[in-house]
């Protein structure tokens, strides 16, 4: 049996890609350039300081690279102190869906999971694949949004408080709980305060409220988390991405002619989206016919509860999208053909 010695890819000159991993305490960045077929690496100390973000452009210069495409991936908050950093530093910034790095790693039959193995993935996903450049949001979008996150943990918080509250006998235990609970409560009003007046002194973010909280069973609070966690949901080409993005695009699971799964959620996207819109779906559920004789029909035709309000959830963020994309409040009618 005769073996043949495996060669690496030739990398194009014209290539200057960093694949960047980000785990909790580190970075692991890996550098192609100038036709090199053995990439450079760099890791540093997972940190927020920008001190610790100019020494790998520090590193890059040394090297002779001026721009770079860089591609990381969307991991919990990780990145974006890091991806602002180097796109103010006018650097090719592109974020990509982890799931996405993840099915490409696969399709190159990566062997090895490691953080700078999974650094190298990136760095030839975006030299082969190209991935859209990632903008930042603007300043005013990025604090609602901080605001909103701050005020979901609170919320999960005082939940918590309450579950405990229920179930203990303890009277000065009790009591305790019960001063934590309003403290969150007041904490939480106060928060709310702030995000609408924040609202209310930026135009843009001002004029997208007031046309998601016209849509029937979508209130202030409600368009302004949406806002606050999708403020670019309009932007999108086409409806069928925006949904998309939250994860409620149907995800059929079927192989030849005897695999058929139930056709289900994707849940591949932004889960707090998903999270923000479920309230309301349950009051349109309620109180809105339309939607009432909606929901009903799919559970005569067999879906679960979960799955008619998933769909719920599915037509009211086509609603957003639609009122957004067109700037126009919206109108009843549209619940008929949405």
């Amino acid at each position: 049996m005769t073996t043949t010695k495996k060669t690496a890819r030739p990398i194009d000159p014209s290539w200057s890609v960093l694949g960047v991993d980000i785990a909790k305490d580190k970075v692991d960045a890996m550098l192609f350039h100038d036709g090199k077929q053995r990439p450079k690496v760099f890791r540093f100390s997972r940190t927020e300081s920008p001190e610790r973000f100019v020494e790998l452009t520090r590193w890059l210069t040394a090297r002779g690279v001026e721009v770079v495409h860089i591609c990381m991936e969307a991991t919990g908050s990780y990145w974006e102190p890091l991806a602002e950093f180097l796109h103010d530093a006018g650097h090719r910034v592109s974020v990509v869906n982890p799931a996405q790095a993840a099915a490409y790693a696969k399709s190159r039959l990566s062997r090895n999971k490691t953080d700078a193995a999974d650094a190298e993935t990136l760095a030839w996903l975006a030299a082969t694949q190209q991935p859209s450049v990632w903008m930042p949001l603007p300043f005013e979008a990025r604090q609602l949004r901080e605001w909103a996150r701050h005020r979901e943990a609170l919320v999960v918080e005082r939940q918590r408080h309450a579950n405990r509250l229920e179930t203990t006998r303890d009277t000065a235990v009790r009591a305790s709980l019960e001063r934590l609970i309003a403290q969150l409560n007041e904490e939480i009003r106060r928060l709310e305060r702030e995000m609408d007046d924040h609202i209310d002194r930026h135009p843009d973010l001002k004029t997208k409220r007031d046309l998601l909280s016209s849509i029937v069973s979508i209130g202030n609070l409600t368009a302004a988390l949406i806002v606050a966690e999708a403020p670019r949901l309009a932007e999108y080409a086409h409806v069928k991405k925006a949904v998309a993005y939250a994860g409620l695009n149907p995800r059929q699971w079927q192989s030849g002619s005897s695999v058929r799964g139930k056709t289900r959620l994707s849940k591949k996207g932004n889960a707090r989206l998903r999270r923000i819109l479920y309230m309301p779906s349950l009051s349109a559920i309620r109180y809105n016919p339309v939607i009432r004789a909606f929901y009903q029909q799919l559970i005569e035709r067999g879906k679960t509860k979960m799955q008619a309000i998933g769909a719920v959830m599915h037509k009211l963020l086509r609603i957003a999208y639609g009122v957004l994309k067109h700037g126009k409040p919206f109108d009843p009618n549209i619940l008929k053909t949405a």
